[in-house]
């Protein structure tokens, strides 16, 4: 008996990702690479399916090949409506366009693999209402910040959803400044207003969220939770965007997401462990065959972007771990360790100038002067409502 991991892409909903989650389930070594299907139908658009192979949890890392998967794909309806082929771009990635969609006709995919041939069930496209807010809450300053959605439909039937979320934040090193070393150059050199101070950051969700009116009195969801942050994040030193995107999904998918989310205890994601016995809504001409995966099929997606500003957010001040040593230090150090001043500031240490053409107030670690050392880019969103560079 081998531990197996179903290796569940999610490629249209989530960030790509290098951690494989432990699930402690000992299936048999016949379960080892199951075919993984993963997309979703919209209308008029390009669409991404995703195939590759499950394979055991023995692997210390992705398995060479897991995703080598190339198969003739086309999307098919009750009226007789058959796609062209999908191209195959790759590592498992299928693209193909999605015409308008007919709400009365019902659409899957068909796709043959080594012989075989493989379909969803023909599914009904579903429209996705607009989400109505974005909100966030905190229970008590410095406890975790809740982001909530809030919707509604007018239909008479429960609804069901699905939500993915793209946050963006904006930050700044601790001193700003505008003086660096140019090693081409061999000195110091203004670069202009705080060329480094503000910086950007992006995340894609990695998490799988659905919800339902099923068991609500109306249909309408107020204030459902999709994910949380630390206050003390960095996320929340200036200014911070999170876009929720929302999907209206049929009865069948939302089963199939929430029966993946608890099998995981919540470890939802992008390397998902999923039990044998969730299988989802494709089946293969050969009995004998198994496949993971869930089609389903909607007319549009919705969108909603909120703004949470760091004055917004109850906490303590972002701790600074910035050190300062005084330039009579510094110069210390280089006389006793033979340092030159390229070489002290290769190794991560620079002085801070508050202005060109005064001396250095102190020493610091670069990272507290230059914002893209801790990770982040100066390209800014479109999107940004300030006018910091």
């Amino acid at each position: 008996m081998k531990k197996i991991i179903y290796f569940i892409p999610l490629f249209i909903l989530l960030m790509i990702s290098s951690c494989i989650s432990e699930f402690n389930a000992s299936l048999p070594e016949s379960d080892e690479n199951i075919l993984v299907v993963e997309g979703n139908i919209h209308s008029d658009s390009i669409i991404s399916f995703y195939f590759s192979k499950s394979f055991s949890l023995e692997e210390d890392y992705l398995p060479g090949g897991y995703n080598d998967v190339e198969v003739k794909l086309h999307v098919v309806g009750d009226n007789g409506y058959r796609s062209e082929q999908a191209t195959y771009v790759g590592n498992g990635e299928h693209l193909i366009y999605i015409p308008p969609l007919e709400e009365s006709v019902a659409y899957g995919i068909e796709f043959q693999y080594e012989g075989d041939t493989y379909q969803s069930t023909l599914i009904k496209p579903v429209r996705t209402p607009e989400i109505d807010s974005i909100s966030f809450s905190q229970a008590g300053a410095g406890k975790e910040v809740f982001i909530t959605a809030s919707t509604h439909t007018t239909r008479d039937e429960a609804a069901f959803f699905m939500w993915s979320f793209i946050e963006d934040w904006e930050y700044s090193a601790r001193y700003p400044t505008s003086v660096f070393y140019d090693f081409v150059q061999g000195r110091y050199v203004d670069y202009g207003d705080f060329i480094k101070y503000y910086c950007w950051k992006k995340s894609k969700n990695q998490s799988i969220v659905v919800g339902s009116t099923e068991k609500l009195n109306e249909n309408r969801l107020i204030n459902k939770n999709l994910y949380s942050q630390d206050a003390q994040n960095e996320r929340f030193s200036i200014l911070y965007s999170t876009r929720v995107v929302q999907q209206g999904i049929s009865k069948g998918a939302y089963e199939y997401y929430l029966d993946l989310i608890k099998s995981n205890e919540g470890m939802g994601g992008l390397f998902t462990p999923l039990p044998s016995g969730i299988e989802g809504n494709i089946s293969c001409n050969s009995a004998s065959k198994k496949v993971i995966g869930y089609i389903d099929v909607s007319m549009n997606v919705t969108h909603c972007q909120r703004f949470i500003s760091a004055n917004e957010i109850l906490r303590k001040p972002i701790a600074n771990y910035c050190s300062e040593i005084e330039s009579e230090e510094i110069a210390k150090r280089m006389n006793e360790w033979g340092l030159s001043v390229e070489e002290l500031i290769i190794s991560g240490t620079h002085p801070y100038f508050p202005e060109w053409g005064q001396p250095a107030l102190f020493w610091t670690g670069i990272e507290c002067l230059d914002c893209t050392r801790k990770g982040g880019t100066k390209n800014k969103p479109s999107f940004w409502p300030n006018a910091h560079e």
